[in-house]
């Protein structure tokens, strides 16, 4: 399913692109040559490529993300009494929603737009929007409430306050806004200009070339960022990197940023689009040549040819980096699953660890994520979830492993017993069941 919602976003970006194209003033044929280069841009973006290829939030938030950026316009220029594209746009908004709380940036934007346009009846107008999305939004809040102790908001401070990756599976000691202020303002700044580069840089480097000629293309015609077709789009964009980054810091530099920039990757594609074709049209006048007419022209077709041809040899790189993350991971876990099956564990017991969705997914078993606590809340945590046993990565958690391997209860009696695992797994049976 991912993989097919991924390639969606390639039929997306052609999409937005030749309305922005359009906006623009370009012919049909131009048009549909930068409609067909960000198209083939996005389907060899390394970035795309990867979060298509994995079970994630990712790839449905971009494609259904685009999918509300290209209902706006029509959104924005319906007139009562039809109602049909603001409903729609509501829809996608609220499913976005579903993947990822970007979605809200996306109806901040909107908002903004409809209010832009024509004031208070701008907005007014706006509520067969807003009611879907609130609708599908809040059964999801609702049925978060009745599963979760902790409220979504709740979790989203807690976010915000972290100051390491790992806060947020912590159990006994919750992230806090005293810890938080405890770094200071140099602490806090740090945070926050550590989240800005990596952020970018992550999506600089598996998005080349594509963010780097967008940007360009923004800086050098800053208007094109402001087309009708793209507005919500670039609203997103900038809403997502700055809020991202500054509120949740820590979180974004852990990957809250990466999987939810696809939206981002594709507003750059689109300029790209529009700036190699303006820079192509350019040449063709200073050399003289005549501009073609149809989109099937060599000339029209360049751009496109020059992005698949500077972004494929990274695309083919990245797929086959993670096909052999994916098959070793495979290896590796079927291994685990071979031992565990040797433990006398039964089924129904939890274990913790490190990568609690892998270990679901391999054994069949559920699983609870590991904090890098104290050994006594790991053992309240092993206690309170009924846990097992302890299994991680020799890399990610053997420092943590070999701290429970030593500890003891305060009765004296030692609550974790080695078990046999293939490397690169540790794991430990937990016995003190009984608090």
């Amino acid at each position: 399913m991912s993989s097919l919602l991924g390639a969606l976003a390639a039929l997306a970006a052609w999409a937005i692109a030749r309305d922005a194209a359009r906006d623009a003033g370009l012919s049909a044929s131009r048009s549909t040559a930068v409609a067909i280069a960000a198209g083939f841009a996005v389907a060899v973006t390394p970035l795309l490529i990867v979060q298509g290829a994995e079970p994630d939030s990712s790839a449905p938030f971009t494609v259904l993300a685009l999918a509300a950026c290209w209902l706006a316009p029509r959104a924005l220029a319906e007139r009562p009494p039809e109602r049909r594209w603001r409903i729609l746009l509501g829809t996608a908004l609220g499913l976005a929603y579903l993947a990822r709380g970007e979605a809200i940036y996306l109806a901040a934007g909107y908002a903004v737009l409809a209010w832009l346009t024509a004031r208070g009846p701008g907005l007014r107008r706006s509520l067969p929007v807003f009611l879907p999305a609130a609708g599908i939004a809040g059964l999801w809040l609702l049925r978060q409430a009745m599963t979760w102790p902790v409220s979504p908001l709740g979790q989203l401070v807690e976010n915000a306050w972290s100051v390491r990756a790992t806060d947020i599976f912590a159990w006994s000691a919750r992230p806090s806004l005293a810890a938080h202020l405890a770094l200071g303002p140099a602490g806090l700044l740090g945070l926050r200009l550590d989240a800005i580069e990596g952020s970018a840089a992550l999506v600089l480097l598996t998005a080349f070339p594509v963010t780097l000629l967008g940007l360009a293309t923004a800086f050098a015609r800053p208007r094109l960022a402001a087309l009708p077709a793209v507005r919500l789009l670039s609203i997103g964009a900038v809403l997502t990197f700055a809020v991202d980054t500054v509120v949740f810091p820590v979180s974004s530099r852990a990957g809250l940023y990466a999987h939810g920039a696809g939206p981002t990757v594709v507003l750059l594609a689109v300029l790209a689009g529009l700036g190699l074709e303006t820079l192509v049209a350019r040449l063709a006048r200073v050399r003289r040549w005549p501009l073609p007419r149809t989109a099937a022209a060599p000339l029209a077709l360049l751009p496109a040819v020059a992005l698949v041809a500077l972004a494929l040899p990274l695309a083919f790189l990245s797929a086959t980096l993670e096909q052999e993350r994916s098959s070793a991971l495979a290896t590796e876990y079927g291994a685990l699953s071979a031992f565990a099956s040797r433990w006398g564990i039964p089924a129904d017991r939890p274990l913790l660890s490190d990568h609690p969705m892998w270990i679901n997914a391999a054994l069949g078993r559920p699983a609870v994520v590991l904090p890098r606590e104290h050994p006594d809340a790991i053992a309240d945590l092993a206690r309170h979830f009924g846990a097992a046993a302890i299994v991680v990565r020799e890399a990610d958690g053997g420092d943590v492993a070999a701290a429970l391997a030593d500890w003891k209860d305060p009765a004296g009696v030692p609550c974790f017993s080695p078990l046999a695992a293939p490397p690169p797994f540790v794991a430990l049976a937990f016995t003190c069941l009984s608090p």
